[in-house]
C-alpha cells in the first residue's frame, strides 16, 4: 500500500470540486481548474492525486516552481505512486533538464512499468542527449506497449531521420500516417526524409549553404534562412553551427520552442561553448523569463569570464528584475574588458539612475 493511502475520505464536497478541476483542465481552462483543486485540496490536503493534478494544471500555465512544488509534496506524501514521478519528469523535460527527466521518468517506470508515456518521454530525453541508441530502445518498448501511440512513432522517426537511418524513417513516417492520414507535421516530414535520402551535401555544400543562410538572415529573409539551416540540420543533425544559428533565427521570429529545442540540442553536443549558453540565455531573455536568463548567463561566464557580451547581457537581465546592484557589477566588470563601450555606459547610466529613485 502507498503511503498516501488517503485514508481520510473525500467528502461529497470535495469529490465536486476534482470532478470539476478535471472537466476545466480538459477544458484548457487551467485557472479555473486550479481554483478547484484548491477548493479540494482544503477539504482533504494531504491528497497525492489531486496535487499532482494541480501540478498538471500548473505545469500548462508555464509555472514551473509551483509545479514543481505541488509534485514534489505529491512525492513526499506518496514515493509510489508513479504519475507524480512521470510528471515531474515531464517538467523537468520542459524545462531542458533531460538528465534529471530521465532520472524521473526511469523511477515512474520503475514503478510502473506499463506506462506507456513515461518510456516515450524518457525516450525523448535520452535522444534529446545525443543518446539515440538508448532513445529508441525506450520508443520501441512504448509502441510495443501501445502500438498506435502516435507521438512515440513520430518520435522514434525523427530520431532515425537525425542519425541518418532514411528508410527506417520512412517507414515510421508511413506507419504514422496510417494511424494518422492528415497529419500535415508528419506528411512533411516523410517529404523531408525523401528529400534528404536523395541528396547528400558535400562538406564544401554545407559550408556554401551556411553562408547563403547567414545571407539572407541578414537580409531579412528568415524564411529563407530557416530552409537553409533546416535543409543542413536534415542532412547532419549534430551541425552545431546550423544548430545555434537557426535557434537564434527562430528566437527572432518568437518561436521560442523551436530556439529552445535547437540550442538545448546544441548545448548537449557541446557543452563547453558558452556562445551557445549565452544565445540560449538571450532567447530566455526576450520572452521575458530573466531568471532562466541569469543562469544560462552564469554557465556562459564560468566558461568564459572574458566575453564582455555575457556580462552585458546579465546586467540587462538584472534590470529585468530590478537588482540594480547587481547589474552595475555586471557592467562595470564588462567596462573594464571594454571600457569605451557606449551601450555599455548608457546602461550602466539608467541603472544608476534607477537605483537612485528607489
Amino acid at each position: 500500500m502507498a503511503k498516501n493511502d488517503n485514508k481520510k475520505k473525500p467528502t461529497q464536497a470535495g469529490v465536486r470540486y476534482m470532478v470539476k478541476g478535471l472537466e476545466c483542465y480538459y477544458d484548457d481552462d487551467y485557472n479555473r481548474a486550479i481554483t478547484y483543486y484548491n477548493k479540494f485540496l482544503r477539504l482533504t490536503p494531504e491528497n497525492a492525486i489531486v496535487l499532482v493534478h494541480r501540478g498538471n494544471a500548473w505545469l500548462k500555465k508555464e509555472n514551473y516552481d509551483k509545479a514543481f512544488e505541488d509534485y514534489n509534496e505529491a512525492i513526499r506524501l506518496d514515493p509510489d505512486y508513479a504519475e507524480a514521478w512521470h510528471s515531474r519528469g515531464d517538467a523537468w523535460f520542459r524545462r531542458y533538464n533531460f538528465s534529471r527527466a530521465i532520472d524521473d521518468f526511469s523511477k515512474a517506470i520503475l514503478l510502473e512499468p506499463t506506462l506507456v508515456e513515461a518510456w516515450a518521454l524518457r525516450g525523448h530525453a535520452w535522444g534529446n542527449k545525443g543518446e539515440y541508441d538508448k532513445a529508441i530502445d525506450d520508443l520501441n518498448e512504448s509502441i510495443r506497449l501501445d502500438s498506435n501511440y502516435v507521438f512515440a512513432r513520430i518520435v522514434r522517426s525523427n530520431f532515425w531521420l537525425e542519425v541518418g537511418e532514411y528508410d527506417k524513417a520512412i517507414v515510421g513516417f508511413d506507419e504514422v500516417l496510417r494511424l494518422d492520414p492528415n497529419n500535415q507535421i508528419v506528411i512533411d516530414a516523410r517529404a523531408n526524409a525523401l528529400k534528404v535520402k536523395s541528396m547528400e551535401k558535400s562538406p564544401q555544400a554545407v559550408i556554401e549553404c551556411l553562408a547563403k543562410a547567414r545571407k539572407r538572415y541578414q537580409n531579412g529573409d528568415t524564411n529563407g534562412a530557416i530552409t537553409d539551416y533546416n535543409e543542413i540540420v536534415l542532412q547532419n543533425p549534430k551541425n552545431v553551427s546550423a544548430l545555434i544559428e537557426r535557434g537564434i533565427v527562430q528566437g527572432k521570429r518568437g518561436e521560442y520552442e523551436k530556439a529552445f529545442d535547437d540550442l538545448s540540442k546544441a548545448i548537449s553536443l557541446e557543452p563547453n561553448n558558452s556562445r551557445i549558453w549565452m544565445n540560449r540565455g538571450n532567447i530566455w531573455a526576450t520572452k521575458g523569463v530573466p531568471d532562466r536568463a541569469i543562469g544560462d548567463y552564469n554557465e556562459a561566464i564560468r566558461l568564459d569570464p572574458g566575453y564582455v557580451e555575457v556580462w552585458y547581457n546579465r546586467g540587462t537581465a538584472w534590470i529585468a528584475k530590478g537588482e540594480y546592484d547587481k547589474a552595475l557589477t555586471d557592467f562595470d566588470e564588462a567596462l573594464r574588458l571594454e571600457p569605451n563601450n557606449l551601450d555599455i555606459i548608457k546602461n550602466r547610466t539608467y541603472a544608476l539612475k534607477a537605483k537612485e529613485q528607489l
